[in-house]
């Protein structure tokens, strides 16, 4: 059986959440690179694999965690990984 690897479950979703496009007061996007300090969250250096951020704090944010198609999502770590991402985005209101 061939698994898609993180990098090709993470570009589709991208088009599937529709994370390639422009809106106005919204940062959203993909990638391993960014950090949420650039995406104004200071001093986090994690790095999340997808964002949907509105300008107003007040309407839910998407953060996007994935992983290749071979790995067990159920598994704790993962979850924790994923907790810890929505987490600093709620200013660690849930920790």
């Amino acid at each position: 059986m061939n698994y898609r690897t993180e990098d090709e479950v993470r570009d589709s979703a991208k088009l599937i959440l529709g994370f390639d496009k422009t809106e106005p007061k919204v940062k959203q996007g993909t990638g391993q690179i960014t950090t949420f300090n650039q995406l104004g969250f200071k001093g986090v250096i994690d790095k999340p694999d997808g964002w949907y951020l509105l300008d107003d704090k007040g309407i839910p944010a998407i953060i996007l965690e994935t992983k290749s198609e071979a790995e067990d999502i159920s598994l704790q770590k993962w979850v924790k990984e994923l907790t810890k991402n929505c987490n600093i985005c709620c200013g660690q209101a849930f920790l």
